[in-house]
């Protein structure tokens, strides 16, 4: 796969759960409120751990090695990309569900703050 369409797979698997995904897709949002389940939690990770694999992938596309390098040094990507030698311990299990829990906290709050 080439990077523009690993970006466009990217954007189809999280559209279900991100009205930004969606409408960049050019669809409608299935829901305007925030996708904050764990379940959605879990999806956005799937997603861009799977778009971070095929950009790792040897392609005659010249620019997913630098797109995936410029991924996994923005936050966003950082945070999703997978924790090498260290995310198959239990203890490194726990520490990263404590960690989206307390993402999905924050999340919740911001939401009921704004009401």
């Amino acid at each position: 796969m080439n990077a523009a369409e690993i970006a466009d797979r990217l954007l189809a698997d999280l559209a279900p759960i991100d009205t930004d995904a969606a409408e960049a897709l050019g669809t409608e949002p299935v829901s305007l409120m925030p996708a904050l389940a764990p379940a959605d939690f879990a999806a956005r990770h799937e997603a861009y751990l799977r778009a971070e694999r095929a950009l790792a992938q040897p392609d005659d596309d010249p620019t997913a090695g630098v797109l995936a390098a410029l991924f996994v040094a923005t936050p966003l990507g950082a945070h999703h990309a997978p924790q090498r030698n260290m995310a198959s311990s239990p203890a490194r299990r726990k520490e990263l569900v404590a960690q989206e829990n307390s993402y999905q906290q924050g999340g919740i709050e911001h939401i009921v703050g704004g009401l």
